[in-house]
């Protein structure tokens, strides 16, 4: 288990995080920090605790309404919206490629046309 520390709002902070996790949890920190430091801001420094749970009160606030809102990453079925976003993307570039092949597929019809049509003229 690796340890990081971690700075809040001036404070440091030792955290044990799986191994591998150190970067991730550094920079889910530095966003804490600097939405404590907004908040700290906003209503001055009332204490540490008292700052900490007003921001994870926003933090708590803004995942529900993303999650409620149809924005958030949660859907009934347990897939994400990015995921769904994303089969719609592979479903529409499938369709697409597809368009495309039967375009492909006419356009060496209508270029055997052309030869066909050229060779006649070539021996008229």
């Amino acid at each position: 288990m690796a340890q990081v520390t971690l700075t809040v709002n001036g404070r440091n902070y030792e955290v044990a995080c799986g191994d591998g996790e150190e970067e991730r949890i550094r920079s889910l920190s530095r966003e804490i920090d600097a939405r404590v430091r907004a908040m700290a801001e906003a209503v001055g420094q009332v204490g540490e605790a008292r700052l900490l749970l007003m921001t994870s009160l926003i933090l708590a606030d803004e995942m529900k309404e993303l999650s409620a809102g149809g924005g958030g990453n949660g859907t009934a079925n347990g897939t994400t919206v990015n995921e769904e976003k994303l089969n719609e993307r592979e479903n529409a570039i499938a369709a697409e490629e597809k368009r495309l092949s039967e375009m492909v597929v006419q356009l060496d019809s209508y270029a055997e046309r052309l030869e066909t049509i050229a060779e006649r003229l070539v021996q008229a």
